[in-house]
């Protein structure tokens, strides 16, 4: 039997696989020849469906999704003077909105270029530290914030305010290298700027991110104790809290630090949450519609997060063999995109936390160091780039045509297993029963009309699987030949009597045992409990017995849903949905028992469950009853 359901449960994860299975165009696409001569910092998507690369040393290019060449420039150090030494790169972003490029250099600047000319437009000198990472995020109508994550393992964020006129304005500053500069020390000095820098990591800042729908900054580091943190921008606005701190630290010689800038503030442990992995974490992503959070690093190791329970990961995806440089959530926050250093790419299905593809260097044909990637949700292409730019581009699995494959053409009402053959009964409200093979999941017979125009609502077999019993809605039973692969019609013990079966459908069937003999026990919707012998050729449907029904004030104005259990102790046990529990006598009828919520405790009346009240009588019968049942 176990290994059965392990055949079966194989079975489920293959089809699983298959129905969420990812294939790429192999090999990948690559640049014929490229203008850059460095390596690459950043891919970013364009709104005419291309994409910008940006080189270290300030080179920029715009490629088609297919990787031509459209254009390039360097925007670096076009105006020098010789002998000064060469400007460097750290990182870039696109300011789409404002048809903007902003940059950071390794002169601790940040620099705004037009992004149709590639014209530089003003700069942001005097930073404290390199600004190794850059993001920008628009928050309002009119509210932009531009951050950045240093080597000192702070954060810095910009909010600036009326962006347009902002901007314009910063073009009107003093022109130092022919740009337009503003010093970071006055920028708050300025109309409609905000800036905020708080100390976060023990180590530099490998990726950083505002996500706008939880109004937070999440950063990284390769340290382990500050290995991700998510926080708030502005601090706490508890005033309460605010000044406890300024109290706790002295509340002048605090400011004054604060103003220096030499030692950046921490925030309020209650304004951030703290993720701990060991050797850090080099790459995240976050999805606020599926609450999740995935973090890679260098121990090789996928971890997916529920981002509200920092102290540990809900899933551990193992597979890849080089330290994760870049982590993606994608397809309608369904897969996980994760490529290593080694050029290795995964792609990884959130539900189940299985790999659904594996593409190794040598079928990708992607060599080099990783520089940087970017997965187009869009275009449905991951752009590597290496010492050259490469594209692997996702393969459309074609529609399948017509209605969708199913097992029944309408809702499947009850299902049941036949140990003796493997097989799989299921019924539907068309009134069609099928059997299936268990391990193939081939469909081996099917009888149509089983009761008329009625429903299947339950079914039953006999403890050696040659016997089943179905019940319909229109208050019918019918009793089935199973020794062949195919179900044959045996008789009828009850004839449809209600056409839409709201009061006499029948509820639930099973089959019973005592002293030797077999029964089959059926129980409708309006109350009625009825029970057949199992040698059925010289019983008539008069002469079935015994009969006996439920009182009227154990039935519901509506109809109600019957469920029942038997035992090879003489009792039958019939539960309703109002909470409501009965056993009787197998061959008498007689009435033996109720559990009930005693002395007004609350049911739940949709799910049936009751709460009885302890005293002595009830534990001993549901404990007398649960011995015999199960």
């Amino acid at each position: 039997m176990a290994q059965m359901v392990e055949q079966v449960s194989l079975q489920h994860h293959f089809q699983r696989k298959d129905d969420n299975r990812v294939s790429f165009h192999l090999p990948a696409i690559a640049t014929e020849s490229s203008p850059h001569r460095e390596p690459f910092i950043q891919i970013s998507p364009m709104l005419d469906n291309t994409v910008l690369a940006v080189g270290q040393d300030g080179v920029v290019s715009v490629w088609t999704p297919d990787l031509k060449l459209k254009k390039s420039r360097c925007i670096l150090d076009e105006h020098k003077q010789p002998n000064r030494k060469i400007k460097w790169i750290s990182d870039s972003t696109l300011m789409p909105q404002y048809n903007k490029l902003i940059v950071g250099t390794c002169d601790r600047e940040i620099r705004l270029y037009e992004l149709s000319s590639f014209e530089p437009y003003c700069q942001i000198v005097g930073l404290e530290t390199m600004p190794l990472h850059l993001g920008y995020s628009l928050r309002d109508a009119d509210e932009c914030i531009i951050y950045f994550g240093d080597e000192q393992g702070c954060i810095n964020i910009i909010i600036m305010s009326h962006v347009a006129e902002t901007l314009r304005n910063w073009t009107k500053c003093q022109v130092v290298d022919e740009i337009p500069s503003i010093a970071i020390d006055n920028i708050s000095e300025l109309n409609h700027v905000r800036y905020i820098r708080w100390k976060v990591h023990n180590d530099w800042v490998t990726q950083i991110r505002y996500v706008d729908s939880i109004e937070s900054i999440i950063s990284s580091s390769n340290d382990d104790y500050t290995a991700l943190i998510i926080g708030c921008v502005e601090g706490t606005k508890n005033l309460q809290k605010r000044l406890k701190d300024l109290m706790e630290s002295g509340s002048m010689r605090s400011k004054r630090s604060m103003l220096a800038g030499n030692v950046p503030p921490k925030r309020n442990i209650s304004d951030e949450s703290l993720f701990r992995v060991k050797r850090g974490v080099k790459t995240f992503d976050f999805s606020k519609e599926a609450n999740i959070l995935v973090t890679g690093g260098l121990d090789r190791i996928v971890r997916v997060w529920n981002p509200y329970v920092p102290g540990w990961p809900t899933g551990l995806l193992r597979g890849h063999s080089s330290p994760i440089t870049y982590l993606q959530i994608g397809d309608e926050n369904t897969k996980i995109y994760s490529v290593s250093t080694d050029c290795t790419v995964m792609v990884w299905d959130i539900e189940n936390h299985t790999c659904l593809i594996n593409v190794i260097a040598k079928a990708s044909q992607i060599r080099g160091d990783i520089a940087a990637c970017y997965f187009s949700h869009h275009l449905r292409t991951l752009f590597i780039a290496t010492d050259y730019l490469s594209a692997l581009q996702l393969q459309e699995i074609a529609a399948l045509h017509g209605p969708p494959s199913v097992s029944h053409n309408d809702p499947v009402t009850s299902c049941l297993y036949n140990q003796l053959k493997q097989q799989i009964i299921s019924s539907s409200e068309g009134s069609v029963m099928k059997t299936w093979d268990l391990l193939t999941g081939q469909l081996i017979g099917e009888v149509q009309a089983t009761h008329g125009h009625s429903s299947v609502t339950c079914m039953a077999l006999d403890a050696v699987g040659n016997r089943l019993v179905s019940g319909g809605k229109d208050g019918s039973v019918q009793l089935w030949d199973y020794n062949s692969d195919s179900l044959t019609p045996a008789r009828a013990l009850i004839q449809g009597s209600t056409a839409d079966g709201s009061r006499g459908g029948i509820s639930d069937i099973t089959y019973a045992q005592h002293n030797h003999n077999q029964y089959i026990v059926s129980v409708s919707y309006d109350g009625q409990i009825r029970i057949f012998p199992q040698k059925l050729d010289a019983v008539t449907p008069e002469e079935v017995l015994p009969k006996f029904t439920w009182s009227v004030n154990m039935i519901n104005e509506h109809e109600n849903k019957f469920c029942l259990a038997s035992s090879s102790s003489n009792m039958v046990a019939v539960s309703s949905c109002n909470g409501e529990v009965y056993v009787w006598s197998l061959e008498t009828g007689e009435f033996l028992y109720h559990l009930n919520s005693s002395n007004g405790e609350e049911v739940d009346n949709e799910m049936g469950i009751f709460r009885a009240e302890y005293n002595r009588n009830d534990v001993f019968w549901a404990f007398l009853l649960l011995y015999f049942l199960f």
